[in-house]
């Protein structure tokens, strides 16, 4: 880390508990680089734009949080969507990236929202896409009704 980047991130995790800060003497060999994801995280959502992007044709993971994004320091790229859980007991596992950023989009203007995410390599829920005529129906419905871009594969998905 830079300077900057150590604020910056110090910043957007000043509302977690448990917080470790560990420093070192530069004589000390620097132990390998990893980096140490929660196994597992319930983020609340609000209702409009997250500012973050999924890849993902299997399981959807986050590749990028932006700058603006309201997810900042609450989720991390890596991390794997094992859920989104809309009020009313509607719950979705088991997604690509597109139909992760379908559910987020279609059902934005919807509070109480919430993403669990998991650890890179932990053990997801099964396959979960409701029957919602109005989350796109099927799981094959709701994949045809996708716009790909480009086309590319391994396209961001940006909600």
């Amino acid at each position: 880390f830079n300077t900057r980047e150590l604020v910056a991130l110090l910043g957007f995790t000043s509302g977690e508990e448990g917080r470790t800060l560990v420093l070192k003497k530069k004589t000390v060999a620097r132990s390998p680089k990893e980096e140490l994801f929660p196994e597992e995280k319930t983020v609340e959502l609000g209702t409009g734009k997250l500012g973050v992007s999924f890849k993902g044709k299997r399981n959807a993971y986050i590749s990028r949080v932006h700058e603006s994004s309201t997810l900042g320091g609450r989720a991390w790229v890596g991390m794997l969507v094992n859920s989104i859980i809309i009020p009313g007991n509607t719950a979705f596992s088991g997604m690509t990236a597109k139909e992760a950023a379908r559910v987020l989009v279609e059902t934005s203007n919807v509070g109480g929202r919430k993403l669990v995410l998991k650890a890179p390599g932990s053990a997801l829920d099964a396959r979960n896409i409701p029957d919602d005529a109005s989350i796109a129906g099927s799981s094959q419905d709701m994949s045809a009704g996708f716009s790909t871009g480009t086309g590319l594969s391994g396209q961001s998905r940006r909600i």
